[in-house]
């Protein structure tokens, strides 16, 4: 099994969820349901899949990319 990071988006989602996790037990949020603890446990397990999904890009790997020109395909440009 190959880790990797996570993206920023997946960095950012489980921080936000983390932040509400520790607000609701801190008494800021109480008109949430779940406990606190579920609540960071959850945005553990959003970053622990963005770091074990590699493929969860916004392109497939092996999807080519498409050439790039060449200053000899070129010449008239600098």
């Amino acid at each position: 099994m190959n880790l990797s990071a996570p993206t920023q988006l997946i960095f950012i989602i489980s921080l936000v969820i983390a932040i509400i996790g520790v607000l609701a037990a801190l008494g800021v949020l109480a008109f949430i349901p779940l406990n606190a603890a579920w609540i960071v446990v959850i945005a553990y397990i959003v970053l622990a899949a963005g770091c074990l999904m590699r493929g969860a890009k916004t392109r497939p790997h092996n999807q080519q990319t498409p050439p790039t020109r060449s200053a000899r395909q070129n010449p008239g440009r600098f």
